[in-house]
């Protein structure tokens, strides 16, 4: 495994583990929905249900645009920071005319 396969590796699994983080997000999106439609009379605890309810899907959001941009741009990723140390190699002077 070569090294730029290594960093290949590493940014898709950071992708991984961001699909993870919205599972998890997604499991605690249930009280907050269920907060967000039963709170109707106490304007307050709507307010704070709302913004709790927004905060919750936004965070799932950002973990799946997350996710999406780094399996996209792996390739993009590893150049950028890899630069040229992983390009191929020149040809020796010799072989040149």
């Amino acid at each position: 495994m070569t090294t730029r396969e290594l960093a290949k590796l590493i940014v898709r699994l950071q992708a991984a583990a961001f699909l993870f983080y919205a599972v998890i997000d997604l499991t605690y999106i249930g009280p907050y929905y269920r907060s967000y439609v039963t709170v109707h009379e106490v304007r307050t605890t709507d307010a704070i249900a709302s913004q709790n309810f927004a905060a919750a899907v936004l965070r799932i959001a950002l973990h799946l645009l997350a996710a999406v941009i780094l399996f996209g741009l792996t390739e993009r990723i590893v150049t950028l920071f890899a630069g040229r140390s992983t390009a191929a190699p020149s040809p020796p002077v010799a072989d040149r005319p």
